[in-house]
C-alpha cells in the first residue's frame, strides 16, 4: 500500500502531538551494507531529514517532534574518530536545518537538550543561532537531544532544587512532579504520546526517563537508514488502536 492511501486512513483526531524518536541501527546497517560508519551515520541523517519534512507537510496535529540525536553514552564511550563523523555530521545537519525554508514556513521553534558544554566551540555556537532565529516561532517545534541522558537530567534538576531548598527559595514539602518537571530540559513541554525506536532494540536508553512514564511505545524492526514515511505511518495506525490509560 502507498503512503497516500495509508495517510487517507488516518483519524486525526486521533494522532499524537508529540512523538519522540530514538533513530538507531545506523551502524549495523552500514555493516550488513560493507558501508563505513560514517556512511551510516550520513544516511540516517538524510532519512531524518526527510521525515521531519514529511511530518511538517502530510502530519499537521504532531506539534513537537523530540529527537535522540546523540546520547551522553555515544559522546562518552565511541572513539574519539566516530565521534568526529557523528559532530561533522551533526553540524551539516544542522546548517541545513538553519537554511531550511520549511523551518521558517512552518515557525518551528527548535531546541536542544543536553551537556551541550561539552560539543566543539562551532557546535555549540551553531545551536546557539538555530535557537535564536527561531526563538519567535511557537506553530510547531522541534527538540534536538545531543550529549543527552535522562537519567543526568533529573539528577541536574535535583541539584537545582536542592540548592533552592538550601538557599530557602523552596521548601521541601513543595517539592512535587509539577516542580521536578519544572527544572528539566523539558519543561514548557507535555510528555511524548509516543516513542519511536528503531533497529530492532526493545528499550528506552535513558532517552526522557522523567516523561515517558505514560509514552506509548513502539519498536520497529528497520534500521534507521531502512526507516521511510510508509513505517511512520504504519505506526501512527497502529498507535490510534491503543487505548492510553495512563496508569488507571
Amino acid at each position: 500500500m502507498k503512503v497516500g492511501e495509508l495517510l487517507a486512513k488516518l483519524d486525526r483526531s486521533k494522532l499524537p502531538r508529540h512523538i519522540a524518536i530514538i533513530p538507531d541501527g545506523n551502524r549495523r546497517w552500514a555493516k550488513s551494507k560493507g558501508k563505513s560508519t560514517f556512511d551510516g551515520h550520513l544516511r540516517g541523517a538524510k532519512i531524518m531529514e526527510r521525515l521531519l519534512e514529511f511530518i511538517l507537510k502530510q502530519l499537521e496535529e504532531i506539534k513537537i517532534i523530540t529527537i535522540y540525536a546523540m546520547s551522553l553514552d555515544n559522546f562518552v564511550k565511541r572513539s574519539p574518530r566516530e565521534r568526529g563523523y557523528l559532530f561533522k555530521i551533526l553540524e551539516r545537519s544542522f546548517r541545513k536545518l538553519g537554511r531550511s525554508k520549511l523551518i521558517h514556513d512552518f515557525k518551528v521553534k527548535i531546541s536542544f537538550f543536553g551537556r551541550l558544554e561539552l560539543l566543539p566551540k562551532g557546535l555549540s555556537k551553531l545551536i546557539w543561532e538555530l535557537q535564536q532565529i527561531t526563538r519567535g516561532y511557537d506553530r510547531r517545534f522541534l527538540n534536538i537531544c545531543v550529549c543527552y541522558d535522562g537519567r543526568e537530567e533529573i539528577a541536574m534538576a535535583c541539584r537545582e532544587i536542592a540548592r533552592k531548598v538550601a538557599n530557602g527559595i523552596l521548601k521541601p514539602e513543595e517539592i512535587d512532579e509539577d516542580v521536578v518537571k519544572s527544572h528539566l530540559y523539558t519543561k514548557g513541554f507535555d510528555p511524548p504520546d509516543l516513542i519511536i525506536r528503531s533497529g530492532g532494540e526493545k528499550r528506552l536508553s535513558s532517552f526522557l526517563s522523567f516523561d515517558a512514564a505514560y509514552s506509548e511505545l513502539y519498536f520497529s524492526e528497520k534500521l534507521w537508514p531502512d526507516f521511510n514515511e510508509l513505517e511512520l505511518v504504519k505506526i501512527l495506525l497502529e498507535y490510534e488502536g491503543r487505548e492510553r490509560r495512563f496508569g488507571k
